[in-house]
């Protein structure tokens, strides 16, 4: 059993998980599951919102994936770096990032299109896992930086 903290003579009590700054759904074990889950159905409603502009004929491949990136992954990945991704929450992301490949170029499920046929089609690897692993390299570098 671990020791109680007091303010002001009161005990603070201990809970499984807490809310940090509105954003965070906070674990003991410092996971968490609740806000990735969060972000990636953040991300779905924000593609939703866009979707005529995403799924548009009338603009290039290219653009629609720089639109995608820009407006649906950024969603998705805010403040990823500080998150602790399991294999599961990796899968989840990897997840939403073929749904939005597959959304963009109207690929039904009944198509039974692969993951790697999809990739082809659009000619790009996978890429959203990478980013957030850059993107928390380089916050580790800033608070690196910031502590010396």
């Amino acid at each position: 059993m671990q020791g109680t903290i007091n303010l002001h003579c009161t005990p603070i009590e201990e809970v499984k998980s807490f809310c940090y700054l509105g954003n965070h759904n906070i674990t003991q074990d410092n996971k968490y599951p609740t806000e990735i889950k969060r972000r990636i159905a953040l991300a779905k409603q924000a593609f939703t919102k866009k979707q005529n502009l995403l799924t548009s004929r009338h603009l290039s491949i290219k653009i629609r994936k720089l639109f995608i990136k820009m407006y649906v992954w950024s969603v998705a990945s805010y403040d990823s770096e500080t998150w602790t991704l399991s294999t599961l929450d990796k899968r989840r992301m990897e997840a939403l990032e073929m749904w939005t490949w597959r959304k963009m170029m109207k690929i039904s499920w009944r198509e039974r299109k692969s993951n790697i046929e999809v990739l082809n089609m659009i000619e790009e690897p996978r890429k959203i896992i990478k980013m957030m692993e850059i993107r928390k390299a380089k916050y580790f570098g800033h608070i690196m930086r910031h502590n010396t």
